[in-house]
């Protein structure tokens, strides 16, 4: 009988060092607006965020498609559903904001040939990604002489 009062104070303690044991989370920083504004190059992404220090961004390009990921981000969006936007200007197929899980947001900008130019940035409490539209190269056009006309040089000697 002299263990029962022992292992009851026990049980109580460990049972409060548990209720007084918090777990350290990190802030999730909250996505809560997104706009595209033109800009004499390209297009302007604008992520308003609860937060200026973003976690981290990891960035990717994969064919004609620039992808920006936010980590320890969520969306939350007034409309509750993902942004998207189609052809925001020429070069631009499309931009999108969604979440990928409950922690990450992704940002993927489109390219209609070639995937964009874009620059990551922050400004007050938002996050700027600057997208550059990419340029179509300019065809050279090959000047085709006539064999009797092909003008004569003569090289010094």
């Amino acid at each position: 009988m002299q263990r029962l009062p022992l292992f009851t104070s026990l049980t109580v303690t460990a049972v409060m060092s548990t209720l007084t044991l918090q777990p350290v989370w990190a802030e999730v920083n909250q996505v809560t607006t997104v706009s595209v504004e033109s800009t004499q190059d390209g297009i302007e992404v604008i992520l308003q965020t609860t937060d200026p220090n973003l976690s981290q961004i990891i960035t990717s390009t994969y064919e004609n498609t620039y992808v920006a990921e936010i980590t320890n981000a969520q969306l939350h969006l007034e409309s509750g559903e993902p942004f998207n936007i189609s052809n925001p200007t020429q070069g631009i197929s499309g931009v999108s904001v969604a979440s990928i899980d409950e922690n990450s947001v992704r940002v993927v900008v489109a390219g209609v040939d070639s995937p964009p130019s874009v620059k990551v940035g922050q400004s007050h409490e938002n996050l700027v990604l600057t997208v550059a539209a990419p340029t179509t190269p300019t065809a050279i056009k090959a000047i085709a002489f006539p064999k009797n006309r092909i003008p004569k040089t003569k090289l010094p000697r």
